[in-house]
């Protein structure tokens, strides 16, 4: 991770700091992460030290990183790319971390909200597919998606990402902030 001894606020959150080093890149807030790959790289980058800072240290080696550059022949305006997916097969959980992009924010409605949060169940990891368990068993999906472009604090995001990586929440614990900001 970046060295964050920069000229930045000691009172900031981990995550405003990471967002105010990424600010100086030339191509931020990365809108066009789907189909330039120098702007994939350092949104994937910026979204994998904000990661590390929130991941305690301790768990660190029980979350495995997996990323796939999509580039615009993928393009679907259904879908949400994040830039990578955690896995924790202890916790049977995932999580997704995404920015929006140009593609999405162009769908979006001017009042669209800067911060998206979805959970769902799925089977695909850690093979529950193959056991055929029912789905009270399968892996908890988290995602968040956040426009960088609409953010003038990062309080929510820094507290998400904070409530989760510090407790091991149930899938109806997951619902619950799902909610909050469904509203």
């Amino acid at each position: 991770m970046h060295s964050l001894q920069s000229p930045v606020d000691a009172n900031l959150s981990a995550l405003d700091k990471i967002i105010q080093i990424y600010q100086a890149h030339p191509a931020y807030p990365f809108d066009f992460s789907y189909c330039d790959y120098a702007e994939y790289v350092a949104a994937t980058l910026m979204v994998l030290d904000i990661l590390k800072a929130y991941i305690p240290h301790h768990e660190r080696a029980d979350w495995t990183f997996v990323t796939n550059y999509y580039d615009i022949r993928r393009h679907d305006p259904e879908s949400r790319t994040s830039l990578i997916s955690c896995i924790n097969l202890k916790r049977e959980q995932v999580f997704f971390l995404a920015i929006q992009d140009a593609r999405e924010r162009e769908d979006a409605d001017d009042d669209a909200q800067a911060i998206y949060v979805a959970v769902e169940r799925d089977d695909f990891y850690g093979g529950k597919w193959e056991e055929n368990v029912p789905v009270e068993q399968w892996f908890s999906i988290f995602q968040i998606v956040f426009d960088l472009s609409k953010m003038t604090g990062l309080d929510q995001v820094d507290q998400l990402l904070k409530t989760y990586f510090n407790q091991k929440l149930s899938f109806t614990e997951l619902r619950q902030i799902q909610q909050q900001f469904c509203l």
